[in-house]
């Protein structure tokens, strides 16, 4: 059995070569290479009389992609199952695994990407460990491809992980020839495949001990389902790939910086202005001395020796940068207030600052939905793997999640409404203490309860009034 054959294309179609350089591509706008990006920018500092610009960039593509992973991941949301030795391995699997900081690295990745994958595996953590263990990492989704029904785009067939490299196998220190490593995923198995490759053109199928001696053509993975999870950033019905963040900004990032860099060079230009003066202080090769070691006298009624000086009336590329900056909060759905560029100088209450959030909180509740589904399918086939491979004895279970909403709390107004709560007989204690201790576990939860419920027995028993 091969996946491939000589003469078929890698990437498999043109649709995931566009959409691979799109990654690369947004990827140099979140680390603020723009000017490997943006063509007339490149035009510009190529012109003779612009070589020595400054192109500047403000950088808004990579604050809105960390706005929105701090959004998501900032407060960490907790995962839980109801049966108690279930959910311990749970946190076991999430904490050896470090998974909220994965998640919040891989939500900064979906957002200038569009796409983020998760893969659950059973390996070695290192070449140098002998132990195997439940692996859940992000998966470059570079190198991760779908084989799709031919009626539903949806629906998918295969799973592929796919990278080329170069290798030596002269023994000269020279790479000289590229491979093709392919792992083709099904439900329950994945197929391993090594090929040689040229360009975009499989050459030939090659034997997997060239490379991978301890590598079997196929292994169980103990998951009667995809161990790869695809969450998009966002997506309407017609695509299976997710949008980028950066999908309607690109060219308000590309003005915005254009705009900044010229103001600069205005400004270089005319902060150190050309001198103005009789004919009479030229040498004999036409130069003029400025070092001040010489005074040129000058008529009454003569040119006066001075300096060139304009008047940069900037105002109006101000504006315009006001505007742009504006435009892009609008077509990102943010608030200046989430970076702090409120025009209002009194602090808001909570309750106000999440009215005036609220377009960006309703963007971060649609990232959530996607993360929200695929880190539940992540987690509980990791439960499935660790039971099948590491022979535990408990039942896995899909797990519930309680997710935070990025904005700091207002402890003053969770208080205040605490109180009326109580006030009306509407809360519990249970409640009371799990709404204001969001981050404790559920034995701390627990022991807190009790000790609030002996207190409150002490009192009535203690009480004069006690019948």
């Amino acid at each position: 059995m091969s996946y491939l054959s000589k003469g078929d294309s890698w990437p498999p179609t043109d649709d995931d070569r566009k959409r691979i350089e799109k990654y690369k591509e947004n990827k140099k706008l979140f680390r603020g290479r723009h000017d490997e990006i943006f063509k007339d920018v490149q035009r510009r500092l190529e012109s003779s009389d612009q070589k020595a610009m400054t192109y500047l960039v403000a950088n808004y593509c990579g604050l809105l992609s960390k706005l929105s992973a701090d959004m998501l991941f900032g407060e960490q949301p907790k995962f839980k199952v109801k049966d108690e030795k279930t959910d311990s391995k749970l946190q076991e699997l999430i904490t050896q695994n470090k998974l909220y900081t994965g998640l919040y690295e891989s939500a900064l990745g979906n957002s200038y990407r569009g796409d983020s994958c998760y893969k659950v595996r059973y390996a070695r953590k290192n070449k140098f460990s002998d132990e195997r263990s439940i692996i859940i990492e992000s998966q470059n989704p570079n190198y991760f491809f779908v084989e799709q029904a031919d009626d539903n785009i949806r629906q998918i067939n295969r799973q592929i992980i796919g990278w080329d490299f170069m290798k030596d196998m002269n023994g000269d220190d020279i790479e000289d020839t590229r491979f093709l490593k392919l792992e083709v995923h099904e439900p329950g198995k994945i197929f391993n495949f090594l090929y040689k490759i040229s360009g975009y053109t499989v050459q030939e199928e090659v034997s997997l001990d060239t490379l991978y001696p301890e590598l079997d053509k196929m292994q169980q993975t103990g998951v009667d389902d995809f161990i790869i999870t695809h969450i998009p950033n966002w997506r309407d019905d017609e695509v299976f790939w997710g949008y980028s963040d950066y999908l309607d900004i690109k060219s308000l990032q590309d003005e915005a910086n254009n705009r900044i860099s010229q103001i600069s060079r205005v400004l270089d230009k005319h902060a150190d202005p050309k001198m103005k003066g009789p004919a009479e202080a030229l040498d004999e090769d036409g130069r003029v001395d400025v070092s001040g070691s010489k005074y040129f006298p000058y008529e009454k009624d003569g040119a006066e020796p001075g300096y060139i000086t304009w008047e940069a009336k900037l105002e109006m590329a101000f504006k315009q940068i006001d505007y742009i900056l504006k435009m892009m909060f609008l077509v990102t759905e943010t608030s200046p207030d989430a970076f702090g560029l409120s025009e209002s100088n009194v602090a808001d209450s909570g309750r106000a600052l999440k009215y005036r959030l609220m377009r960006l909180l309703s963007k971060i509740a649609r990232k959530k939905r996607y993360y929200d589904d695929g880190i539940k399918d992540i987690l509980y086939k990791a439960q499935l793997m660790d039971i099948y491979h590491n022979k535990k004895k408990y039942e896995a279970e899909r797990p519930s999640a309680t997710w935070r909403d990025g904005i700091p709390d207002d402890s003053k107004e969770e208080a205040e409404e605490t109180e009326i709560l109580d006030r009306a007989k509407a809360i519990s204690i249970n409640e009371k203490v799990r709404k204001n201790n969001p981050d404790w576990s559920e034995d701390r939860i627990k022991k807190e309860i009790a000790r609030i419920e002996s207190e409150i027995e002490e009192q009535q028993s203690t009480s004069p009034y006690t019948i």
